[in-house]
């Protein structure tokens, strides 16, 4: 997979939804899944954990994000 564009991560920042981490996890697909529906991020399932995990704290603006 390609590198997501800076710019494609920005207008998910952007993206400002209330919504729950319950049942997230970047074990298995649950994570790619919320970063598409609750933060418009098109992203692959191939993504390293961590990097689902880093995407969506950089979302939220704050360390371990899915557990808040």
């Amino acid at each position: 997979m390609d590198e997501l564009p800076e710019e494609t991560i920005d207008d998910a920042e952007g993206v400002n939804t209330t919504h729950s981490h319950d049942g997230i996890s970047s074990a298995d697909a649950s994570l790619v899944e919320h970063l598409r529906s609750c933060h418009e991020l098109d992203t692959e399932p191939e993504l390293s954990a961590s990097t689902q995990e880093g995407l969506h704290d950089r979302l939220h603006s704050s360390t371990k994000a899915i557990d808040d």
